[in-house]
């Protein structure tokens, strides 16, 4: 039932909803997304369509690797696809995994490598040609009497420790602590 939904919805010939809302949805273009899917099932016996420990079909590659990509585009719990695609949140989370390892296994030389000279000088003419800045604004601001020229970003707890990055305190103990988190 829920890759009948699935397909009905996004990858039949006559589809629910368009390729725009197809686009918005799953943060890619409809032919990107068979790419991937084709590359991570080809590669991973985990993907391919096969009889499950009960004797039933296995889902099917485009619900898990749906699935993966929807924990991934939203940011979403594993149990919040459950009802739309059918799939546990044990599955899920295991589908997570294996198309991850798939991804990187897959793509990981192209796409997951450290930008050459050429990478780099296309980027930033990409940027210029949109106008987008890329760069922090300058300033210059005193904190406990030593002055600083370097921005930061106020982030919650998922960005890494960088010093431009200042974390916001989660657990507000003292009045120290809470008129920083107010300012």
């Amino acid at each position: 039932m829920g890759e009948a939904s699935l397909m009905e919805d996004y990858f039949v010939d006559n589809p629910t909803y368009d390729v725009i809302i197809s686009r918005r949805r799953f943060r890619m273009r409809r032919p990107l997304f068979h790419c991937i899917v084709d590359a991570v099932t080809a590669n991973d016996i985990y993907f391919q369509r096969r009889p499950d420990t009960t004797g039933r079909q296995s889902l099917s590659p485009v619900q898990k690797c749906t699935g993966s990509m929807r924990v991934l585009a939203y940011g979403t719990s594993v149990d919040a696809i459950d009802e739309y695609l059918r799939m546990s949140g044990s599955t899920t989370r295991e589908s997570l995994i294996n198309f991850v390892n798939g991804v990187i296994s897959c793509f990981g030389d192209d796409y997951l490598r450290n930008p050459t000279k050429d990478d780099l000088a296309r980027l930033l003419y990409v940027r210029d040609q949109r106008e987008f800045p890329g760069r922090a604004p300058k300033v210059t601001y005193v904190v406990n009497g030593c002055e600083n020229d370097r921005a930061y970003y106020l982030t919650d707890g998922i960005y890494p420790t960088w010093a431009a990055f200042v974390k916001s305190i989660t657990s507000l103990q003292i009045q120290k602590h809470k008129l920083f988190v107010e300012h």
